[in-house]
């Protein structure tokens, strides 16, 4: 009985360790930002048999940086069913991004077994999963952990000796959902690419280079099956529509030909994305000077550990690469959803690098050295793990109640027909189901107007604590004459003349 307990003590705390993820950061509403709304309606159509794309929500072209027309829609099909049993109730939906992450945890477990020990493993999930940044980001409903989910499976499928058939289809089926999910995850393709190149062009150097052993590639057959599958996604599951193309290609365009000033913005950009990783908010101004120095200690051993690793060449390091690259390149700063999917490979890295560099300055067992930095790090990461446990519903929500009674009244005073400008129009799409649109604040007003007006815009809805005031101004400088609806102390509903 003993040995039989030491031998699954792993999966015993693996289990146990996971039961925290459905109690931490888990609510009846959601906070306001609403890229969750459009998650949500996606997952809604699909469950309905509608097509996804359909919410209600007509993308602003002038207003670019507010949101795409659409998601893909990986993440919405993942919701469906807990929409389809629950409706959009948030706190279901929270559950089963809990439910993902007990999985991405036992995953990166296993993709950190192919690398270390049991315990080292065991000690880089917790550290990986218990994240500040994985913890915030679980009471969302988002697609970022799904994201890490899947690209994480697809890293650990990929790392193996031999390739069965079964195994390459996971791959092929775990790299198509992950572009489902979020477009960046195409860098795993890309990155695919990018071996086959390498190993090709050595190849030839080598003077090895064969037909045979081209075709038969690892890489080859996943990047045409990933192709393939996703067509088949494209032209006959979802007929996804290719109007959302132009909101991400102007995330690289946006830059006016100042490529120079921009990648050194977002190289600074993205060294501080790199180091709070693994940071952790904290209110006691002691613990803020030892978070920075593991933050930066962390930092440079990852560097170290990418240069040990790199000399192999994996896909790992090159889907590191390529993100870190994209985000070289990206105009807009999306903060740590960008690089949430490097989570296990600059962990990885950190513990390659100071595998090899703390045993020569200290004499220390890599053992001791896992369990005491775990503790360390869960200790420092006490003010957010505590904060996550609470109960009350957000403050900054639109389930309030004069958020919910203004919903009451557009959907009971508004047309079908109607078009409304909110500056959370796509919030607004999902709880009341009428046609909303969002302004372009760095447009004029009257620019603004003369678009409105082409859209056939009939209603302005206006919350100074969400808006910060920017469509009273709008309609204070163009829409002076106009019937005013004061639904509560925060709404208003103009119509339109």
């Amino acid at each position: 009985m003993a040995d039989h307990l030491r031998k699954n003590l792993v999966y015993i705390l693996l289990a146990l360790f996971c039961i925290p993820f459905f109690f931490l950061n888990v609510h009846d509403s959601h906070a306001w930002g609403d890229d969750y709304s459009q998650y949500i309606k996606e997952g809604q159509n699909i469950a309905n048999g509608k097509p996804f794309y359909r919410s209600g929500y007509i993308f602003n072209s002038h207003n670019e940086e507010y949101a795409p027309p659409f998601y893909p829609p990986g993440f919405p099909l993942l919701l469906a069913p807990v929409i389809k049993i629950y409706g959009i109730a948030i706190r279901p939906m929270l559950y089963f991004i809990s439910f993902i992450l007990s999985c991405t945890f036992i995953l990166f477990y296993a993709y950190f077994r192919k690398y270390a020990s049991n315990i080292a493993s065991f000690c880089l999930a917790v550290i990986g999963a218990y994240s500040s940044v994985i913890i915030e980001l679980k009471q969302h409903v988002l697609s970022d952990i799904p994201l890490l989910l899947f690209s994480t499976l697809y890293l650990y499928l990929r790392q193996a000796h031999r390739y069965k058939p079964l195994r390459i289809l996971l791959i092929i089926i775990c790299g198509t959902m992950a572009v489902l999910i979020r477009s960046q995850a195409v860098l795993l393709i890309i990155a695919e690419g990018l071996l086959l190149a390498i190993k090709t062009i050595k190849s030839v150097c080598d003077k090895s280079f064969t037909i045979k052993a081209f075709l038969t590639s690892t890489s080859l057959k996943v990047i045409a099956g990933s192709v393939f599958l996703y067509s088949i996604a494209d032209k006959i599951i979802f007929h996804i529509p290719k109007t959302g193309y132009s909101f991400y290609a102007h995330l690289f365009l946006r830059n006016n030909g100042r490529w120079w000033h921009a990648i050194g913005d977002n190289s600074n950009i993205l060294v501080e994305l790199l180091k709070d990783l693994l940071s952790h908010n904290t209110y006691d101004n002691i613990w803020q000077a030892p978070i920075a120095v593991m933050c930066f200690a962390c930092l440079v051993f990852s560097i170290l550990g990418l240069v040990i690793s790199i000399r192999k060449v994996k896909v790992d390091d090159l889907f590191y690469i390529l993100t870190c690259v994209m985000i070289l390149g990206v105009s807009v700063n999306q903060g740590l959803r960008y690089i949430l999917p490097l989570l296990p490979v600059y962990l990885l890295y950190c513990y390659q690098s100071t595998r090899v560099a703390l045993p020569v300055l200290f004499k220390v067992s890599g053992r001791s050295l896992a369990i005491t930095f775990t503790i360390t790090y869960l200790f420092l990461g006490y003010h957010d793990l505590k904060y996550a446990t609470h109960k009350d519903d957000l403050f900054w929500s639109p389930y309030k109640p004069d958020d919910t009674g203004a919903f009451n009244y557009v959907i009971q005073h508004v047309s079908d027909s109607d078009i409304i400008a909110f500056s959370k129009a796509r919030a607004l799409t999902l709880y009341t189901d009428k046609k909303a649109v969002n302004i372009a604040p760095l447009m004029p007003f009257d620019s603004n107007k003369k678009w409105f007006d082409s859209m056939g815009v009939t209603y302005i809805l206006t919350d100074p604590d969400v808006d910060e005031g920017l469509f009273l101004n709008y309609m204070t400088a163009v829409h002076q004459q106009s019937d005013t609806i004061k639904i509560n102390h925060k709404y208003t509903l103009y119509k339109l003349k």
